[in-house]
């Protein structure tokens, strides 16, 4: 993969995806929460124009959360079968998706 387009096209529904969410800090007034790394293959439930539908982790077979496509210049792609997605251009990415 090296384009958004090419991403959208490897997503079909019922395809398993690992997905690493990488652990967060957040700062607060009373002290720091820190959010751990976690790692989850989901499945491809939907593919809308707006964006592709997860399935449910506690009831398979039932949509769950979603990603809406992001700006082309928001993925990067460290190998053909690896998608990073972050919020801003060249920033750090919130979920990389394995194929």
């Amino acid at each position: 993969m090296k384009t958004l387009a090419d991403l959208k096209r490897r997503l079909v529904p019922g395809l398993p995806v690992t997905v690493e969410f990488p652990g967060s800090v957040i700062r607060g007034n009373l002290g720091d929460t820190v959010t751990p790394g976690r790692t989850v293959t989901r499945k491809v439930h939907q593919v809308l124009p707006s964006g592709v539908i997860w399935e449910s982790e506690s009831n398979p077979g039932q949509h769950g959360s979603r990603l809406h496509w992001p700006r082309a210049d928001c993925v990067t792609f460290p190998d053909a079968n690896t998608a990073q997605i972050s919020f801003e251009p060249g920033g750090e990415p919130f979920a990389t998706y394995r194929f």
